[in-house]
């Protein structure tokens, strides 16, 4: 929340400020995480981009930048996941996104996280910089990552959602195979291969306990259209899920998303489980 943070502040700082903002108690708690002294750093945003969320009761978002290196002026580049922090409305989080690309190299002022975290709060807009060995990162950043797994194909590392995905043939639809990058990489293979060879009962049971936890919310969601259709049957509730990716973890655990034919819409199903212990519970989540 830029301004906010500062003794004095510029008219076009003034303009970028949150309407109600300075008034917000979130503010003052916000900023007491951070160390009062500034310093100017050179940043690489990561493939990541910006994520938060709101503040409960606010009009106020608390967000993070991700950063894969920084230096100060003249100083060492620090290869480490870092985070730049900002406090801010709706309109200061769009222009984030909209002018802050990422893979991208930004000057920008901060406030040390007081804990020595790898964090930092912003007290101006990051503006475009330049320099050799960032530029290298940023350009290294972009390069696809991709390995080949026997018995399952090419996986290739989608790096704004950090993990491995592959396509695969599933009872004869597309389905992607995922496991996040910073797992152990052979048990979450082992894993999938073990789906991929048993693929006919583990879509049988994933399925049935989906349907045993979640038809009759189907059910009430299709009451409350405008136009209700005729109900929804076990059978048919079973034929519309469409599985869409399944993620596993070097433990075990594992996550079958589905679509679900706007019988719950907006939202997707979700079913957990274990590899030992087979599927355990349902539930959607927004799409």
């Amino acid at each position: 929340m830029f301004g906010l943070f500062k003794k004095k502040e510029s008219e076009p700082e003034r303009e970028k400020k949150p309407a109600g903002a300075a008034q917000d108690p979130a503010v003052r708690e916000f900023a007491l995480q951070f160390s009062p002294e500034e310093m100017e750093i050179l940043a690489v945003t990561g493939p990541r981009g910006l994520a938060g969320q709101r503040l409960p009761g606010s009009e106020l978002w608390t967000a993070g930048l991700e950063v894969t290196a920084w230096m100060e002026e003249d100083g060492p580049v620090h290869r480490e996941e870092a985070e730049l922090a900002v406090l801010g409305d709706d309109r200061l989080l769009d222009y984030f996104r909209r002018r802050v690309p990422r893979n991208f190299i930004v000057s920008v002022r901060v406030r040390r996280d007081n804990t020595g975290a790898p964090r930092f709060l912003m007290v101006n807009l990051p503006e475009p910089a330049f320099d050799p060995e960032l530029k290298a990162i940023a350009e290294e950043q972009k390069k696809p990552v991709t390995f080949q797994a026997e018995g399952l194909g090419e996986f290739a590392l989608n790096r704004s959602l950090g993990w491995f995905e592959a396509e695969v043939d599933w009872l004869g639809k597309p389905v992607r195979l995922e496991f996040d990058q910073d797992q152990e990489r052979e048990p979450c293979l082992d894993h999938l291969r073990t789906l991929m060879a048993e693929q006919e009962s583990w879509d049988q049971r994933v399925r049935a306990l989906a349907a045993d936890r979640l038809l009759l919310r189907s059910a009430d969601w299709d009451a409350g259209a405008e136009e209700p259709a005729q109900p929804v049957t076990r059978e048919g509730f079973l034929a519309r899920l469409e599985l869409d990716a399944v993620q596993v973890a070097a433990d075990g655990a594992l996550t079958f998303w589905f679509g679900d034919g706007e019988m719950l819409w907006p939202h997707a199903v979700r079913v957990t489980g274990h590899m030992e212990t087979g599927p355990e519970d349902a539930g959607t989540e927004e799409a």
